[in-house]
């Protein structure tokens, strides 16, 4: 590839930095190489809306919009973990507080305190989790399905 057309494409990596939320949140940015939205629906019917992000880690993060625009849930999955304090916004001190003494990234963690909920596991290489915040689910929605 010549050098120039490499050096373009480098940067345009650099700079897809998109403006997402975190959970609870309206926005905050977060540098992703790729995403997309899909308009979806509860199986009650209840609309809301889905976004996905690939990191330049490979990692995949996704959220869950619902119509005021707030992030009712956050899922990752990928070989590296994703800033969870960024991405957990104001939840993240669920985790600090609740997670297991001496519990590290591959830990598999389950914690709730009521208003929110994070679920994280994995080894080197392949973790995943999700969180939700019950409260704003829509209308028949498991958070347990989403991907």
């Amino acid at each position: 590839m010549p050098r120039s057309l490499a050096t373009v494409l480098c940067g345009l990596c650099a700079v897809a930095t998109s403006a997402w939320a975190g959970l609870g949140e309206r926005q905050i940015e977060v540098d992703a190489v790729r995403q997309s939205q899909a308009a979806r629906s509860s199986p009650a019917g209840a609309p809301y809306t889905a976004l996905s992000y690939e990191l330049a880690s490979g990692t995949r993060v996704q959220a869950w919009r619902a119509p005021d625009g707030s992030i009712f849930a956050v899922g990752w999955d990928g070989p590296f973990l994703p800033d969870l304090r960024r991405l957990l916004g104001p939840h993240f001190g669920l985790l600090e507080r609740q997670a297991p003494a001496g519990a590290g990234p591959a830990a598999h963690v389950l914690v709730g305190d009521g208003t929110a909920i994070v679920e994280s596991s994995g080894r080197l290489g392949a973790f995943s989790g999700r969180a939700w915040l019950p409260a704003l689910l829509p209308a028949g929605l498991d958070p347990r399905a989403l991907p």
